[in-house]
């Protein structure tokens, strides 16, 4: 009587080893959830370790850093520049004169130099330009809303008013000195933006 052959489960070799069912799965089934466990282990204990060197390396007060602390660049930016006492009074920053009342100012010269940045727009050259006020504002506010100085707005007025208006605007100026008060209605005044 010859005898049945068993029956292989899954095959043989390696292939066959991860179809065979252990318990409610298959052996590639639990290999998946053991990759994932030591995926999640491994990153959680990289991502406790990357806190700790940093806590370590804070300096206390009165240690000294090494050099690797040290940043590569260092910006810094000056704001507040005084005239040393003693020196001439600076002029105030405005555009160059222009030719008079009734002329039109010169065209400012290219600058001969391509913008450093072609991503970036080059500025528009600012042209002197005649208001008339209104009586509702002051030149602080108008100075505030132009994103300028008073005092670039009273350069650039004394420059180009004609006798007349150059007298009246000083008049305002003597009654407020920092331009806070409003501006008589009909009052010219010259800006470059």
């Amino acid at each position: 009587m010859a005898s049945a052959a068993p029956q292989p489960s899954g095959g043989g070799g390696i292939m066959g080893a991860l179809r065979q069912r252990l318990g409610p799965l298959p052996a590639w089934g639990y290999l998946i959830i053991l990759t994932i466990a030591l995926g999640a282990w491994y990153l959680w204990d990289k991502h406790k370790a990357g806190k700790a060197p940093a806590a370590a390396g804070q300096a206390a007060a009165g240690e000294v850093t090494g050099a690797q602390d040290v940043p590569d660049y260092v910006f810094q930016s000056t704001t507040n520049v005084t005239v040393p006492p003693g020196s001439p009074p600076m002029p105030a920053p405005g555009p160059s004169p222009g030719p008079g009342p009734g002329k039109p100012p010169p065209a400012p010269p290219p600058s001969g130099r391509p913008h450093p940045s072609p991503d970036i727009p080059a500025p528009l050259p600012q042209t002197p330009s005649r208001h008339v006020a209104d009586g509702s504002q002051s030149l602080a506010s108008i100075a505030r809303a132009r994103n300028t100085s008073v005092a670039h707005l009273i350069a650039a007025s004394e420059q180009h008013l004609d006798p007349r208006n150059l007298a009246a605007f000083r008049d305002y100026l003597r009654k407020s000195p920092k331009g806070t008060a409003r501006l008589p209605k009909g009052l010219v005044w010259w800006g470059s933006n």
